[in-house]
């Protein structure tokens, strides 16, 4: 079993845990509050055999509600309409698909985790992403600073847009 900090929103920590067994991976979420020292059940399970996830954690405001975006950054996943992504809403406790990517998240690889994990910020989930790039790694020898852009997801909509 190997665990791994999403992030945390409002005094809430959202925990990602990853079991494989029988080369099945089976993931699922937990919520801490470090305040009431209270943890959850195990939720939003689901199973996948792609290594390269990415998970973010936001509040919105708008309907009071914490999610949790997932999304697969392995770009031969994707396919002419873009990266596949699911939200987990904590008290529906269901993942649905939502909008795919409209471009592709870079990978900042890190020795320890993918350093591209997402930012939460006034009701949106941010990532580094490239104009018209087609795989998440990119030849920092090539790319010039006009080709970033910060891909935004509006959590009360659920939309993307960039910055």
């Amino acid at each position: 079993m190997c665990n791994q900090l999403i992030g945390s929103c409002t005094g809430l920590i959202c925990i990602h845990s990853l079991y494989v067994y029988d080369k099945i991976r089976e993931n699922s979420l937990f919520f801490w509050n470090p305040a009431t020292r209270l943890i959850s059940k195990k939720l939003g399970i689901f199973h996948g055999n792609v290594d390269s996830t990415n998970f973010t954690f936001g509040y919105d405001y708008s309907t009071n509600t914490y999610k949790v975006v997932c999304f697969e950054l392995e770009s031969g996943r994707r396919n002419s309409q873009g990266i596949l992504v699911k939200v987990f809403t904590l008290g529906d406790n269901l993942w649905r698909d939502i909008q795919r990517l409209p471009v592709d998240v870079i990978t900042l690889h890190s020795r320890f985790h993918n350093s591209n994990d997402g930012v939460n910020l006034n009701d949106t989930l941010n990532w580094i992403a490239l104009h018209d790039n087609h795989t998440q790694f990119y030849d920092p020898e090539v790319v010039t600073v006009e080709k970033f852009m910060i891909l935004s997801l509006d959590l009360a909509t659920e939309k993307y847009f960039p910055l």
